[in-house]
């Protein structure tokens, strides 16, 4: 048995991508400066998802999936390079991964993915690493609802009153893909229309105790457009390109992910008129029925 022994590095390859219920394979590289007495080789695949009531800060968990595998048994790692495949399989009903990263944006709700790598070195300090796992959401199959006409008040103008009207070609968002549609206004002669922002906003829900939801923006996606020199119900329209990736509805045990399209005009000494209306964003890659 050698005194003074090295500790092998530690490398994963993943897909870039795993999908709920579909199998993926995975390798362990290790890389031996020189031969190392082992007692194992293991990997642990692991998925959590956890919300944090924004009112006291405290944090709920609960364990999606916990996948072990040993690779190699007690033996010697010999110098170079060792590869060992396994493969695996997160179950069908995982949500996808989100803010698996830490990103402070999404401060209230987290779903994350993890590989631990363990070389367990006989007599000596053990090699451990971590690799993220990056789980996309299912895709689906889905009715499309197709164009749909919105206002903030469904009897139409009133008196003088301002009044907005808009469409929306459908409430299924794809990332990636432009949301059209158009406004329209009504009262032109007795209101003072400026811009109006179209935004789509991402809510986080996180679920607390006795039924209670907790509720924060996480993230919005806006447009502008002016509405100074709009006629009288004369339709203005207005496309959002959005990012190719954008994480998609979803509700799970602690926390859920939903997203209104709101519109808000603003009304020269008055107020502002606003709608919201919600959309679901789905995975590229979704099919979408027309009815």
């Amino acid at each position: 048995m050698k005194i003074i022994k090295t500790r092998p590095k530690i490398g994963l390859i993943l897909p870039a991508y795993v999908r709920p219920g579909e199998e993926a394979q995975a390798v362990v590289v290790l890389d031996a400066k020189k031969d190392v007495d082992i007692d194992f080789v293991d990997i642990v695949l692991t998925g959590v998802e956890a919300g944090v009531m924004s009112d006291s800060g405290s944090q709920r968990a609960t364990g999606i999936m916990s996948l072990k595998a040993r690779l190699l048994g007690k033996g010697t790692l010999t110098a170079g390079r060792t590869q060992l495949p396994t493969r695996f399989a997160v179950p069908p009903t995982a949500p996808p991964s989100y803010n698996d990263r830490g990103c402070q944006r999404h401060v209230y709700a987290r779903v994350a993915y993890t590989a631990a790598v363990h070389v367990k070195i006989a007599w000596w300090d053990d090699a451990k690493e971590r690799f993220v796992v990056n789980v996309m959401p299912p895709g689906i199959e889905l009715d499309d609802p197709g164009p749909s006409i919105h206002s903030t008040n469904p009897a139409g103008p009133q008196g003088k009153d301002p009044h907005l009207e808009f469409s929306l070609s459908s409430s299924i968002v794809v990332p990636g893909q432009s949301i059209q549609g158009e406004l329209a206004l009504g009262n032109v002669a007795f209101n003072r229309y400026k811009v109006a922002n179209v935004t789509l906003v991402a809510h986080e829900q996180v679920m607390l105790a006795f039924g209670q939801i907790s509720e924060s923006p996480a993230m919005r996606y806006r447009v502008q457009v002016d509405m100074s020199q709009a006629g009288e119900g004369v339709a203005v329209p207005f496309g959002m390109k959005l990012p190719p990736y954008m994480p998609p509805s979803w509700r799970g045990h602690l926390w859920a992910l939903r997203y209104m399209m709101e519109v808000e005009v603003g009304v020269g000494w008055g107020s502002d008129l606003k709608a919201l209306v919600p959309v679901r964003v789905v995975r590229r890659g979704s099919t979408a029925r027309a009815r």
